[in-house]
């Protein structure tokens, strides 16, 4: 590989705010550029609770970072003034003013350089832009200590507010003269308070990237295959792992070192979480053919750069705790991993990082008493072995590992595995011949079934029901049981899912579309189990009334396809507004046809 720029690095910070009794707050990136004359705040992401404004999620790292401003010139002298333009236009004057003595919480420091800089003009287009701006106009007093960092601020906004910080602790293990050092690993933690809040926040920053970027990732290598294997025991059931050997395709055109070897997660679901699926992952490394370890760089949120030097297979070895159900997640807990008594569930774009590659194998290892259901095509007889057909079908299907139940529904040439844990399994018989008599249903309305083999998973929850579909994955959380007697209970959300196998899988967007997705498949379903005597008529045009209710106390607001960039949010609208419309089609249809 081309030697890369090692004048200019990027530098990535994590911050995390609690109260001081442990109340979650905010968590965030923040994102420096480091050249030989400057460092620069050049982006920055957060997300938290509210309680006042500034809301916590601006954080103290924004508070000394004040995005697209520069923080130090090189070389540092006492005495230097700049200026310059900042985030929401605001002007900046920047002064390194003299050195100090501080004391804080973490310690005495000699000779602090104190930083002073001064904001005006500051025009935030908001709803609450006046008293944005006030707190954003101000001055700001920084102290940092040579090898240490940031050890005190003080920002005196123009309200008359004033935001005070100090170090609490820190640990920066390599020695390094720097006013504000920035090695892998550094961490700081420090207590902050403003007027509008009565409890301090104590807020701990960690570096987590620090990387020249490698030259050609625009145009990495590519893949020619990729061979996993992952093993789960039983004594650590929620430690995944993982074994790959990539290899790369030979480009005669460009030299073998002149690509990196560009790599990934899935952003799925994690847009708020400023390091995604990475979070769970621990000890990523990577060995070229002769075991040789190699350098992997992170360069963005889940993705990573390999430094191959051939094209040559690597091996990545990593692990990945599976303790992803401690957490909320956007799209529900039945697409997140979790861990039940009998089962581990366990989605592909949480587990695998991968690139573009079409030639795919994966091997499982669980303990003898375990199995594994995926959606994937087995490979022989002996042992979890599966063909997977590409990147995509890697990453969006899911796994069930344990000594769950798994049978196979088949109708009208579509085959779903399914696999019940938990007291579900009990209910096989039940689930398997309703799997089958919906698939039959939606075989003569939609006139055939996809030929993929498809998973169907159930395990019972008492906190949370839901249901989502992921390629040729569906997953289905409930409480209760899927016995007889309650039919009407549970069927209609597993009607609702498996109807997704055509209204959303064969029947596909470019864009998304969910008042058709969602809405017209909500009222496929609940129509289908009308037909099949596992809802009444009379409950199914209740729920329909109950549908118009909910629709015109949104009607209105927004368009329906609008609605669905925040489906669950604008539930009426997507949900209910597209099973109406889907309604309304029917009758017109059933009128034209005489049906």
């Amino acid at each position: 590989m081309k030697e890369t720029i090692k004048s200019e690095r990027n530098i990535v910070l994590s911050a995390s705010a609690a109260t001081e009794s442990g109340g979650h707050l905010a968590e965030g990136t923040f994102t420096l550029k480091k050249t030989d004359t400057v460092l620069t705040s050049i982006d920055f992401g957060t997300s938290g609770h509210g309680g006042g404004d500034p809301s916590p999620k601006y954080m103290l790292l924004y508070y000394m970072s004040h995005c697209n401003t520069d923080l130090f010139k090189f070389p540092i002298s006492v005495g230097e003034t700049w200026t310059e333009e900042g985030h929401w236009h605001v002007q900046t004057q920047s002064r390194l003013e003299a050195h100090e003595s501080v004391e804080v919480s973490a310690g005495v420091f000699s000779d602090c350089l104190k930083h002073k800089t001064v904001f005006t003009d500051a025009d935030v287009k908001d709803t609450k832009a006046e008293l944005r701006n006030a707190l954003l106009n101000g001055t700001r007093y920084l102290w940092f200590a040579e090898g240490i960092g940031l050890v005190k601020l003080r920002y005196e906004h123009s309200n008359g507010v004033v935001t005070e910080a100090e170090l609490l602790e820190y640990k920066t293990p390599v020695e390094d003269p720097e006013y504000l050092p920035l090695q892998i690993g550094n961490v700081w933690t420090y207590k902050w308070q403003n007027t509008y809040r009565d409890e301090a926040a104590i807020e701990e920053w960690r570096v987590i990237r620090n990387f020249s970027e490698p030259e050609n990732l625009d145009s990495p290598k590519q893949l020619t295959s990729a061979r996993y294997e992952v093993k789960i025991e039983a004594d650590e059931p929620r430690v995944a792992h993982v074994r790959c050997l990539l290899t790369p395709k030979t480009d005669r055109n460009t030299k073998d070192d002149e690509k990196p070897l560009l790599l990934s997660m899935s952003h799925f679901g994690t847009e708020d979480l400023y390091d995604g699926y990475s979070r769970y992952v621990r000890d990523l490394t990577a060995t070229d053919a002769g075991g040789e370890k190699i350098s992997v760089t992170e360069i963005g949120k889940t993705q990573w750069a390999v430094e191959t030097q051939n094209a040559l297979p690597v091996t990545l070895r990593y692990t990945v705790l599976l303790n992803h159900d401690e957490r909320e997640w956007p799209f529900g807990r039945d697409e997140a991993p979790y861990a039940q008594e009998d089962c581990i569930f366990l989605p592909g774009y949480a587990l695998f990082i991968t690139g573009e590659v079409e030639d795919i194998e994966l091997r499982v290892d669980v303990p003898d008493a375990w199995h594994v259901s995926t959606p994937w095509n087995p490979i022989g007889n002996e042992g979890y072995r599966f063909t997977i057909a590409d990147r995509d079908d890697l990453m969006y299907a899911y796994m069930v590992l344990g000594t769950h139940s798994e049978r196979v529904a088949e109708s009208e040439g579509a085959e779903i595995v399914l696999a019940l844990g938990g007291h579900f399994k009990a209910s096989m018989d039940e689930v398997q011949r309703t799997v089958k008599s919906l698939l039959h249903t939606y075989s003569e309305i939609f006139g055939g079934t996809p030929d993929d083999r498809m998973l169907f998973v159930a395990n019972p929850c008492d906190k949370y029901s839901g249901g989502g579909v992921s390629g040729r994955s569906i997953s289905v959380l409930m409480d209760g049981t899927l016995d007889t007697d309650n039919r009407q209970s549970w069927t209609p959300l597993v009607a609702h899912e498996i109807c997704h196998i055509w209204n959303g899988k064969a029947i596909d967007f470019n864009t998304q579309e969910y008042w058709f997705s969602e809405g017209f498949t909500e009222y496929c379903s609940k129509i289908s189990c009308a037909r099949l005597g596992i809802i009444s008529e009379d409950d199914f045009l209740r729920d329909l009334e109950r549908k118009w209710e909910l629709y015109l106390s949104k009607q209105g607001e927004l368009s329906i396809r609008e609605a669905g960039e925040n489906k669950m949010v604008n539930h009426e609208l997507v949900y209910e507004g597209g099973s109406l419309i889907a309604a309304a089609l029917d009758l017109q249809i059933r009128k034209q046809t005489q049906n």
